[in-house]
């Protein structure tokens, strides 16, 4: 089995008003730890930023601002899966399972 154990930092709580600044995780197949990631991304520049989200994370407004785009995390992120599935195979996918995710 394929998983993909990931948690998410925003800049929030309301999901259509704030903003994803870290994504957190591990690839996990048939229960041995593959590889580990870590990607801090710059928020989307609508989201609200909420100063009690970034207290809980131990980061400024300043720090996220000056985080990679979401388009060059999310080619990164994606490079990492890819290694793991083959994309035409529709039986090869990951299972996620997120932390502390209500919804």
């Amino acid at each position: 089995m394929k998983v993909v154990f990931f948690d998410l930092e925003t800049t929030g709580t309301l999901v259509n008003k704030h903003g994803i600044h870290q994504i957190s995780g591990m690839i996990v197949i048939d229960g041995e730890v593959k590889e580990t990631f870590d990607f801090k991304v710059q928020p989307n520049p609508k989201a609200e930023i909420v100063q009690e989200a970034l207290d809980v994370a131990g980061v400024t407004k300043e720090q996220i601002l000056s985080y990679p785009a979401m388009g060059y995390v999310y080619g990164q992120f994606t490079a990492i899966l890819n290694k793991y599935v083959d994309k035409y195979n529709k039986q090869d996918k990951f299972f996620l399972a997120g932390y502390n995710n209500a919804s």
